[in-house]
């Protein structure tokens, strides 16, 4: 029986600057991520003086909001993005030729936070043009987010080389239900991020049925595990970084003090990826798993779940 307009102000627009926000009335609650370590210490001090409560999507970030100085009672884990429903593992499929080949997909903004250089010298390593592969990247850097950080130019020389094994560029909008069949044809999704703040693709090529290749570090390990992704090794690099440093490409930027970040070796993605195009049919219980859990712990249903019940809880505080 809350009335939520009148009782909560809820910021969560990542266009706006954050240091230059003005709180409207109400129980005032922020929904702010931060992929690189520790939060900027001006937006540390904005939360602890300003807001009531920091709502973050995953428990890696909850745990580098504290190590940032934001009181621990205020930072709570509400993640705030969930699975469509058409992402299912049945359904159509994309437009790929009728080939046998085993395709690894890469779905996000194609700049180094996710790792794609990564991905791309695993791949061309571990793979020859006579076997019958193919790395599929759908691009999201064409959006203004990551339009002045993209690696299009990289892929795209490395895709037209004769001594690669064939890459495909999708730079193109897909609905949500054409993305879903783009899952759906593709065996093994990757995603060698250095850093992330939750992973929306991940859980859809999971929720879709797909083999998940992702860093045992940060972000994903709510969801992921090894009994339903394959995890890899890490180097985490965790530095005093002190300076101003442009995030995205909305044209301002950010005072950091650390990065905290890891590092995939492209020897072992690559052996992980040529194991994946051997052994795919033995981790069928995996994909279950995945898709089992990906579409009940992160259904629409499920998300607002858990942000009606802590609202509620806000609402004994406020």
């Amino acid at each position: 029986d809350l009335c939520i307009r009148d009782m909560f102000y809820l910021h969560h627009e990542y266009k706006d600057n954050f240091s230059e926000v003005v709180p409207g009335k109400g129980f005032k609650i922020v929904q702010r991520n931060w992929d690189f370590g520790t939060y900027p210490s001006k937006w540390a001090q904005k939360i602890n003086d300003v807001w009531d409560e920091l709502w973050v999507d995953t428990s890696w970030l909850k745990q580098n909001a504290v190590r940032s100085g934001i009181d621990h009672n205020k930072v709570h884990v509400v993640p705030q993005c969930g699975i469509n429903k058409v992402f299912q593992p049945s359904g159509p499929r994309f437009e790929f030729a009728s080939d046998g080949r085993f395709r690894f997909l890469f779905v996000g903004g194609a700049v180094l936070r996710k790792g794609v250089d990564t991905l791309l010298k695993a791949y061309s390593k571990a793979f020859t043009p006579a076997e019958k592969v193919e790395l599929v990247i759908k691009d999201y850097s064409t959006n203004s987010f990551y339009s002045k950080l993209t690696l299009k130019n990289q892929i795209l020389d490395l895709s037209g080389s004769k001594n690669t094994a064939p890459i495909r560029y999708i730079g193109r909008f897909l609905s949500a239900a054409q993305l879903a069949t783009l899952y759906r044809s593709c065996q093994a999704a990757v995603f060698p991020y250095r850093s992330e703040g939750f992973g929306v693709p991940i859980l859809e090529a999971m929720a879709c049925g797909m083999s998940v290749v992702v860093p045992n570090f940060g972000a994903c390990l709510d969801y992921c595990s090894a009994q339903n992704a394959e995890l890899l090794p890490i180097r985490r690099i965790s530095l005093p970084v002190r300076g101003e440093y442009a995030i995205n490409s909305f044209g301002f930027s950010e005072a950091i003090d650390e990065v905290d970040f890891c590092e995939v070796d492209p020897d072992v993605l690559g052996d992980k990826l040529k194991y994946l195009y051997l052994h795919f049919d033995d981790l069928k219980y995996k994909r279950i798993l995945a898709s089992k859990m990906a579409l009940e712990e992160y259904s629409w249903e499920r998300v607002t779940e858990r942000m009606v019940e802590r609202l509620v809880a806000a609402h004994a505080l406020a």
